[in-house]
Formats: structure tokens, sequence, C-alpha cells
């Protein structure tokens, strides 16, 4: 009987196995390693599973693909990032800062070619002026006064060339109370000329 058995399954022909399409094994693999290889196999794979109905593993190679683009997009948005950071570094650009101490704080500064505007703002302040401004080592003339709150000074009588490096140094005396002392306080700020 088991020798009747053994013939009759031989003679049955069995159902097709089914074996993973190895195409689609390694597009998951190189979406990791290679995400565009990843994508190109995972394409690969789906069309040979497509034409061969014994093979198996579409949800290995749409995985390869969905996981080589994301990665693949991601690399790409990064290599932009960093071109255009490069880029603007290599240009010559210049951060602008400006830096001052309580009660004071600076909210911007701009360079032009014959001025620079500078944006204090005082808080906790009776009476405050400015001394003295210099930028790049020329003395300028100042104009605009500090009250509480936010206060435009202009220094004008400079010649600077477009693109110039500027770096600039100020003083500020001030007094938080009527009576109280003089306090003397100085800042910096740099930057280039925009205009």
């Amino acid at each position: 009987m088991d020798t009747n058995q053994s013939t009759q399954n031989k003679s049955n022909p069995s159902a097709p196995t089914q074996k993973t399409c190895v195409w689609a094994i390694f597009a998951l693999i190189f979406a990791f390693l290679i995400p565009p290889l990843g994508i190109i196999l995972g394409i690969v794979s789906l069309v040979k599973i497509k034409n061969d109905q014994s093979l198996t593993g579409k949800g290995l190679a749409i995985a390869g693909i969905i996981i080589g683009s994301l990665i693949t997009i991601f690399i790409i948005l990064q290599l932009i990032a960093v071109t255009l950071l490069f880029t603007g570094l290599s240009s010559g650009g210049i951060a602008t800062s400006c830096i001052v101490g309580a009660p004071f704080s600076c909210v911007d500064v701009t360079m032009f070619s014959d001025k620079v505007t500078i944006e204090l703002f005082a808080s906790l302040v009776h009476e405050a002026s400015i001394e003295d401004i210099t930028v790049n080592g020329q003395p300028c003339i100042i104009t605009g006064e500090i009250k509480g709150g936010t206060n435009t000074i202009v220094c004008t009588g400079i010649s600077l060339d477009k693109d110039e490096p500027v770096n600039g140094q100020m003083t500020l005396t001030y007094q938080a109370t009527p009576t109280g002392p003089l306090h003397e306080l100085k800042g910096t700020f740099r930057g280039q000329v925009s205009v």
C-alpha cells in the first residue's frame, strides 16, 4: 500500500510550488544600501513576478521601491541644502550680528555704502545716549536718540564699498533712574555692505 501511494503521488501532479523572487529580496536590501538601485531592482522584480506566476515577493519589491524612493528623495534634499549652505558661505556673505548688553538689545543693523542704521531696544532706562560709533575705524556722525522702546540710530559720514565687510563698535551711556549712577556700555556689530 505504501508503494502504491508513492506511485500515485508521483503520477499526480501537485500544485506548483511558489518561490520568492530573488530580485525582490535584492530590491529591499539595496533600497537601504544604494537606494536608486533598490528602486530599479524593485521594478525589475515586479515585471518578473507578473510574467512568472510561480514567483512571489510582490510586497518585498514594492517595499524596495518605496523605501528606495524615500531615501533617494531625502538624500537629494540633503544635497540641495548642503549645496545652498556652501554656496552662500563661499559667496563671501558675512552674517550680520549686533551685540550690546542689558538694558539694551540690538534689534537690527543694516550697512549701506554711506551709512549704518542700528535699531536698539531700550528697557528700564531713564536716560541714555550713544557717545560714539566707529565703522571700520572711521568715526561717524550720529543722528537719533535713545528713549524707552525701539530706537533707530543712524551713523553717517562714512564711506564703504559694496560687499565690504563691516566691523563696528559703539559706546553707550545710560542712567537707570534719575538719581542713579551713569553707566557706560560697549557694543559691537558686524556684517557686510548691502547697497
